[in-house]
């Protein structure tokens, strides 16, 4: 099944993946902070669109790489806690990603790539349709001092899906979030 010329095809393909990632170009990061107060008063579901479209503008519908992080381990912490008693809840009208319990706890809770941006971000911080993996975070938010910080990054061009991925699966790797997975969906 597998021989030389499946394998002489496989590192043709990977150098051609690799090739692509070195073309890639970026737009500039654009952040912005909310409080773990407004996602439980459901600020981001009116404020991510307005932000979005004036630091984006016309690349607010190109594929974008995003984390978000809080500000502390502390914070981290006690986000995994309710996220943790949120998922126990049964029945529950939403689903939640995996909770990566295997990582070390650090500052960031998820990384992904979307082509909707807007509505991504919203099914994160405020809430998601039942069925879509999301942090849901208006549902569940502890009643604590924190914030989430949102770093977007436009991929600019023409940019195949498999590149953006290996983008992803990098940057995933490299920040390992505490909620999500790796991989395409």
């Amino acid at each position: 099944m597998i021989d030389e010329n499946i394998k002489r095809l496989s590192r043709t393909a990977l150098y051609a993946r690799a090739r692509a990632i070195r073309s890639v170009r970026f737009g500039d990061p654009v952040q912005r902070v909310f409080t773990l107060e407004d996602i439980r008063r459901g600020t981001p579901d009116a404020a991510l669109a307005p932000w979005l479209n004036e630091r984006l503008g016309d690349q607010g519908n190109v594929p974008m790489l995003y984390s978000l992080t809080v500000n502390e381990v502390e914070v981290a912490t006690a986000l995994r806690q309710a996220f943790v008693q949120a998922r126990n809840v049964q029945p529950r009208e939403f689903a939640l990603p995996r909770d990566n319990a295997g990582h070390p706890i650090g500052t960031t809770l998820y990384v992904g790539r979307s082509q909707n941006i807007r509505s991504r971000l919203r099914q994160h911080l405020w809430q998601a349709p039942p069925q879509t993996y999301a942090l849901n975070m208006h549902r569940w938010c502890p009643d604590i001092v924190g914030a989430v910080t949102v770093s977007v990054q436009p991929v600019l061009g023409h940019v195949d899906n498999d590149t953006v991925q290996d983008l992803e699966d990098t940057l995933w790797k490299t920040l390992l979030p505490i909620f999500g997975r790796s991989g395409s969906r």
